[in-house]
């Protein structure tokens, strides 16, 4: 995607200031990239993340500088459209749009967009899909949904403007901070002694990626050739797999509530073509929760 990129020219992390943009613009810095950050929220660790809405399309247009490549990582998280559809999917949607009118009208050349593999979620759970397979949308959650016409959107946009798209499908990403799905009550759960409650009896299956990883895949595909790529664990767990790692790693306890059912399986996801373009490698899951143990162990300390 950018084989003549150097270091000094310039990246833009919209969204910088969240979870996972947080995390990414953090790995583009330890890199040595040059790199804007930007964001509606403030950032109390990186104060020097600009503050922008991305539905105000002039604020956000000079705010870009000219020529540099964009990662989109702004909008809402799934469980936001539980609480009404308008607000999340302008957010999403509408704010894709104007990243891209923003960055076209600045001259910039490459944008990689995060989006879900919240997609999927309508395929079967026994099969086998990856990023050429068609995506059945009558089932598709309201996020999902959002991720998808996004996508669309952002495809159409780039081809008729001439610019180059990677577009990133995130698994369930899990790491210490705003952690979302059932990795934050694990984590939580660690830090304070506390049981984790499982709806079901856990056999749900689903694919995370650590955070860590992720950001190192988001710098990876600053120099990928233009795609949509998914980005996650290939290995799907269950949720007593992830409950069990939890307990070996973490010595976090869980209990079981069979008498609520389980939210629906996701499908296999390959993560092949990210890999095989990039030479990007998942950390497993122990080796993850490994890694993240001391910090958890470093904040009940502080």
């Amino acid at each position: 995607m950018l084989e003549q990129m150097n270091r000094d020219q310039t990246v833009v992390v919209i969204g910088a200031a969240g979870f996972i943009g947080g995390a990414v613009y953090r790995e583009l810095i330890s890199q040595d990239f040059d790199v804007l950050g930007l964001d509606a929220r403030r950032s109390p660790i990186h104060t020097e993340i600009r503050q922008v809405d991305i539905l105000d399309l002039e604020s956000l247009t000079e705010q870009i500088p000219a020529g540099a490549s964009v990662i989109h990582l702004a909008g809402p998280v799934a469980g936001s459209f539980s609480r009404g559809m308008a607000s999340p999917w302008r957010l999403q949607v509408d704010g894709t749009s104007n990243v891209l009118h923003a960055a076209a009208s600045k001259g910039c050349p490459n944008i990689v967009f995060g989006s879900s593999y919240h997609v999927y979620m309508a395929s079967p759970p026994e099969s086998k899909v990856d990023e050429n397979t068609d995506l059945p949308e009558k089932d598709l959650d309201a996020f999902g949904t959002s991720k998808l016409v996004s996508e669309h959107l952002a495809r159409a946009f780039c081809r008729h403007a001439g610019m180059n798209l990677v577009t990133l499908r995130f698994g369930s990403v899990y790491g210490l901070g705003s952690c979302t799905n059932l990795m934050g009550d694990l984590f939580s759960a660690c830090s304070s002694d506390k049981e984790v409650e499982i709806w079901g009896a856990g056999k749900r299956t689903n694919h995370y990626v650590d955070l860590y990883d992720l950001a190192k895949g988001c710098a990876l595909a600053l120099t990928a050739q233009p795609g949509t790529y998914n980005v996650l664990d290939p290995h799907r767990y269950t949720i007593r797999d992830v409950c069990e790692v939890a307990e070996q790693t973490l010595g976090v306890r869980t209990t079981y509530r069979m008498d609520i059912p389980e939210r629906p399986s996701f499908a296999t996801i390959s993560a092949d073509r990210f890999m095989d373009a990039t030479g990007w490698k998942p950390t497993s899951l122990t080796e993850s929760f490994r890694r993240i143990l001391p910090q958890i162990v470093a904040q009940r300390a502080a």
